[in-house]
């Protein structure tokens, strides 16, 4: 999939014609979502070996429905950022920053530019960074929702290796945000994108943790 995606921006004309080459931003989602794939099995999977049982604790399986769901919404957030990356969507928007286009979403027409309907969320920047932005907020919203059903004023009393779990959660996510807003708002400089796009990677490997902890089926291999 790496060469296929590569393959896509060696056309020789742009190079005749001195263009920018640039590879399918299809392709690049494909390549980043089984990159993102094998890294989280095998994560997931040396974690599992690793830690001991989780103990049960009152709301368990409301904790556990919601370090799930945090994670699979975050691992969806960052496929749609591949596309933001493979149509340099990130460059529209930059200046009034929470807002697009002078509102929370673009207007319609900006979103639905394309026919048919189906191609503007994967091909309409404009459909494509808001898509994006989107799914980081209910990224943000469903891990508050996993912090406020783990909170002791609820009755819930977690584990020190949850806790402490759920806290670098916490920490990833402040720093992701951060990197998100800094990077729309620096139209998008190729470091600070980048250390969005690591972010990424360092907010799903500590929500795949913390799902681990409380799955974890204490397996050691010998």
């Amino acid at each position: 999939m790496g060469w296929y995606m590569v393959r896509s921006g060696l056309d020789h004309k742009l190079t005749e014609e001195r263009k920018w080459a640039t590879v399918s931003a299809y392709r690049l989602a494909s390549h980043l979502f089984l990159a993102f794939l094998i890294y989280s099995f095998m994560l997931r999977m040396g974690f599992g070996l690793k830690l001991p049982v989780c103990e049960r604790f009152s709301g368990f399986e409301r904790v556990q429905l919601w370090s799930r769901l945090s994670c699979g919404v975050m691992f969806v957030t960052a496929m749609s950022g591949a596309f933001v990356a493979g149509l340099d969507a990130g460059l529209l928007y930059n200046d009034g920053f929470p807002l697009m286009a002078g509102g929370i979403i673009p207007p319609l027409d900006h979103l639905f530019a394309l026919d048919p309907m189906w191609r503007n969320f994967f091909e309409n920047h404009s459909m494509v960074q808001t898509c994006h932005r989107l799914l980081a907020g209910l990224t943000f919203l469903l891990v508050m929702q996993l912090n406020r059903v783990s909170s002791s004023r609820r009755g819930v009393v977690v584990p020190r290796r949850v806790f402490r779990t759920l806290h670098a959660v916490n920490l990833a996510l402040l720093l992701q945000v951060g990197l998100g807003v800094w990077t729309v708002v620096s139209q998008v400089d190729i470091p600070v994108a980048a250390s969005h796009q690591l972010g990424a990677l360092v907010l799903l490997t500590t929500l795949i943790r913390l799902c681990a902890v409380l799955g974890s089926r204490g397996v050691v291999l010998a």
